[in-house]
């Protein structure tokens, strides 16, 4: 199966609702996306968890695992 390759990418962000919070924030990015794809997220500021919304060059890897549980009856 073939798998695209990934880098991590570290940001330096800086909150819209108090500029003197600034924090890194890393991001999974798949290669040779950045100038084809635009990814919106959305982060919250660990100073004021203030909510921001932020564009990324690039389409960024799923940094999340979903498990899900069925019951057997």
């Amino acid at each position: 199966m073939f798998r695209k390759k990934k880098k991590l990418t570290v940001f330096n962000i800086q909150c819209k609702a108090d500029k003197s919070h600034m924090f890194d924030r890393e991001f999974i990015i798949f290669e040779g996306t950045e100038e084809k794809y635009t990814t919106e997220v959305q982060i919250y500021c660990p100073f004021c968890d203030h909510l921001l919304t932020l564009e990324i060059k690039g389409k960024i890897a799923s940094d999340t695992a979903i498990f899900r549980s069925v019951e057997r009856v």
